[in-house]
């Protein structure tokens, strides 16, 4: 039997939903998010964006139960997916939850 340890302070949760990211000196981008915790967002977006990139994100959920999120974010890293090099993976963490207009 394989035992996991759970190293992360906070559980991810998966998640296949439309983002907006604004980065401070890029055009406007739009993502999939994939996972979401108190503290970091894991997106796919299709250009590669420096690390240490400031900005926000707008996450957009696919039903109108749950209500957008938009954050404050820096870039940790942004690497190629191994199975698709067009598409990248930016993790990002999450420096504050901003205040939106539906919240």
């Amino acid at each position: 039997m394989l035992e996991y340890i759970e190293k992360r302070d906070y559980l991810r949760m998966e998640v296949d939903c439309a983002a907006r990211i604004e980065l401070d000196g890029i055009e406007p981008l739009s993502a999939i998010v994939k996972d979401l915790s108190a503290t970091g967002v894991l997106m796919w977006v299709d250009t590669k964006i420096p690390s240490g990139s400031i900005g926000t994100v707008s996450i957009l959920p696919g039903k109108n139960i749950t209500p957008p999120l938009s954050a404050e974010i820096e870039v940790i890293r942004c690497e190629a997916l191994s199975n698709d090099p067009t598409t990248f993976a930016a993790a990002c963490s999450i420096k504050e939850i901003l205040k939106t207009d539906a919240a």
